[in-house]
């Protein structure tokens, strides 16, 4: 498997039982970060987010489905707005902070979609985030 690939295909793509687990479930106490749509629309308040992308600690897969209630998804079953994308995480994740991936994470992962309405929202993230933070250092 090329590096390509080992960075671009989820873990697993679950799906939800019902779509209330997914806004109620609080990832604070989990380690795990929202990553793609749902971090986008956390930094920038711009972004209803269709897709839902979870970056989790190795081994903590068995921990995140069962406090979400997530189960595999099937092909045919649910819709894209019902699954879950589950990604290892390549950093170590940490509790004290926002449940968010960094916003130079976010971005890329927002631009690699080539959605038109993500590629709009990973602008405002670079102009308030990334550039910004660029200009403190």
């Amino acid at each position: 498997m090329t590096y390509q690939e080992q960075t671009n295909s989820p873990l697993n793509t679950l799906r939800l039982q019902h779509r209330l687990h997914r806004e109620h479930f609080n990832i604070n106490t989990h380690t795990a970060h929202w990553g793609e749509e749902k971090a986008g629309a956390f930094y920038t308040d711009h972004l209803k987010p269709q897709e839902t992308t979870l970056h989790i600690d190795q081994g903590a897969e068995e921990e995140i489905l069962f406090a979400t209630h997530l189960k595999k998804a099937v092909k045919g079953f649910g819709t894209p707005e019902n699954h879950v994308k589950i990604y290892q995480a390549f950093w170590p994740l940490r509790d004290d902070i926002e449940p968010y991936t960094h916003p130079i994470l976010t971005y890329a992962d927002l631009v690699a979609t080539s959605d038109p309405r993500n590629i709009e929202t990973s602008r405002l993230i670079y102009d308030e985030h990334i550039v910004q933070s660029c200009q403190q250092d």
